[in-house]
Protein backbone atom coordinates (compact mmCIF):
# COMPACT_ATOMS: atom_id res chain seq x y z
CA UNK A 1 0.00 0.00 0.00
CA UNK A 2 1.23 3.25 -0.83
CA UNK A 3 1.91 6.09 1.62
CA UNK A 4 -1.02 8.63 1.94
CA UNK A 5 0.39 12.45 1.48
CA UNK A 6 -1.48 14.28 4.23
CA UNK A 7 -4.11 16.68 3.52
CA UNK A 8 -4.57 15.74 -0.34
CA UNK A 9 -7.17 14.22 -2.92
CA UNK A 10 -6.92 10.28 -2.73
CA UNK A 11 -7.23 10.06 -6.25
CA UNK A 12 -4.69 12.31 -8.02
CA UNK A 13 -2.27 13.30 -4.69
CA UNK A 14 -2.68 17.13 -5.07
CA UNK A 15 -2.24 18.87 -1.78
CA UNK A 16 -5.01 21.14 -0.40
CA UNK A 17 -3.76 24.32 0.33
CA UNK A 18 -3.60 25.41 4.34
CA UNK A 19 -5.98 27.57 3.89
CA UNK A 20 -8.43 25.14 3.31
CA UNK A 21 -8.15 23.96 7.52
CA UNK A 22 -10.14 26.96 8.71
CA UNK A 23 -12.80 27.03 5.84
CA UNK A 24 -13.34 22.89 6.65
CA UNK A 25 -16.66 21.81 4.79
CA UNK A 26 -17.91 18.62 4.63
CA UNK A 27 -17.57 18.56 0.62
CA UNK A 28 -14.66 19.89 -0.97
CA UNK A 29 -13.78 20.22 -4.59
CA UNK A 30 -10.34 19.31 -5.78
CA UNK A 31 -9.18 21.85 -8.65
CA UNK A 32 -6.75 18.78 -10.25
CA UNK A 33 -9.62 16.23 -10.95
CA UNK A 34 -12.60 18.47 -10.25
CA UNK A 35 -14.40 15.39 -8.00
CA UNK A 36 -16.48 16.00 -5.23
CA UNK A 37 -14.72 14.93 -2.10
CA UNK A 38 -15.54 14.64 1.62
CA UNK A 39 -14.10 14.07 4.99
CA UNK A 40 -14.43 11.14 6.78
CA UNK A 41 -14.87 12.77 10.49
CA UNK A 42 -15.89 16.23 10.23
CA UNK A 43 -16.35 16.86 13.49
CA UNK A 44 -12.51 18.61 14.19
CA UNK A 45 -14.32 21.93 14.09
CA UNK A 46 -16.56 21.24 16.67
CA UNK A 47 -13.68 20.20 18.90
CA UNK A 48 -11.68 23.01 17.96
CA UNK A 49 -14.08 25.75 18.93
CA UNK A 50 -14.59 24.01 22.07
CA UNK A 51 -11.04 23.75 22.67
CA UNK A 52 -10.60 27.70 21.65
CA UNK A 53 -12.90 28.80 24.07
CA UNK A 54 -12.08 26.47 27.08
CA UNK A 55 -8.17 27.26 26.40
CA UNK A 56 -9.05 30.93 26.62
CA UNK A 57 -11.47 31.45 29.70
CA UNK A 58 -10.06 28.83 31.80
CA UNK A 59 -6.74 30.09 32.40
CA UNK A 60 -8.16 34.00 32.14
CA UNK A 61 -10.72 33.31 35.43
CA UNK A 62 -8.47 31.29 36.81
CA UNK A 63 -5.42 34.45 36.59
CA UNK A 64 -8.77 36.86 37.89
CA UNK A 65 -9.30 35.25 40.72
CA UNK A 66 -5.78 34.59 41.86
CA UNK A 67 -6.00 38.61 41.67
CA UNK A 68 -3.80 39.70 38.41
CA UNK A 69 -5.42 42.61 36.54
CA UNK A 70 -7.69 42.24 33.69
CA UNK A 71 -5.16 43.22 30.98
CA UNK A 72 -2.62 40.81 32.18
CA UNK A 73 -5.32 37.77 32.72
CA UNK A 74 -6.96 38.79 29.02
CA UNK A 75 -3.21 38.30 27.45
CA UNK A 76 -2.42 35.27 28.70
CA UNK A 77 -5.84 34.09 27.55
CA UNK A 78 -5.35 35.41 24.22
CA UNK A 79 -2.08 33.70 23.78
CA UNK A 80 -3.33 30.23 25.49
CA UNK A 81 -5.82 30.30 22.91
CA UNK A 82 -4.03 30.80 20.07
CA UNK A 83 -1.88 27.97 20.48
CA UNK A 84 -5.06 25.85 21.24
CA UNK A 85 -6.50 26.81 18.02
CA UNK A 86 -3.24 25.93 16.23
CA UNK A 87 -2.83 22.73 17.76
CA UNK A 88 -6.26 22.00 16.40
CA UNK A 89 -5.28 23.31 13.25
CA UNK A 90 -1.86 20.73 12.87
CA UNK A 91 -3.84 17.92 14.16
CA UNK A 92 -6.58 18.37 12.02
CA UNK A 93 -4.03 19.15 9.10
CA UNK A 94 -2.20 15.37 10.02
CA UNK A 95 -5.92 13.34 10.84
CA UNK A 96 -8.14 14.15 7.66
CA UNK A 97 -8.74 11.96 5.25
CA UNK A 98 -10.74 12.51 2.14
CA UNK A 99 -13.04 10.06 0.21
CA UNK A 100 -15.12 10.52 -3.15
CA UNK A 101 -18.69 11.80 -2.71
CA UNK A 102 -21.01 9.41 -4.90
Amino acid sequence: MAKHKKFSCPLCGKKFPISRIATLKSCIICNSCHINLKVKCPITVPIGVCIGVFSFTIPYHILLYKGYSFWEAAGVGIIIGLIGIIGVGVATYYTSTFEKLD
